[in-house]
């Protein structure tokens, strides 16, 4: 088994489409902490935080086959985590 540590966003992007669970392994791995810290700012709550990065992820490996960030892919993960809190405040 190779190490994803090495890979680049955009390679292991186009791994995930591929189907290659270890690459979106290193995805979360790289970014679950950051947005959780993140989406934890914004929201009071620490379950709710946890669910939304959960579900963030959830529906990046759903979408894997249809996934193309226009930028990179840090961007695109910030952008949607802060999407889905606005969305569990406004509820």
């Amino acid at each position: 088994m190779s190490s994803y540590r090495s890979y680049t966003d955009e390679e292991l992007v186009s791994l995930i489409a591929d189907n290659d669970h270890a690459a979106y392994t290193e995805i979360y791995d790289r970014y679950a902490g950051v947005l959780y810290i993140h989406v934890r700012k914004k929201i009071n709550d620490r379950e709710a935080a946890r669910d939304l990065v959960h579900d963030l992820f959830v529906s990046l490996w759903k979408n894997r086959t249809m996934f193309t960030a226009k930028s990179q892919l840090s961007n695109y993960l910030y952008v949607a985590i802060r999407y889905k809190a606005i969305n569990w405040l406004v509820r």
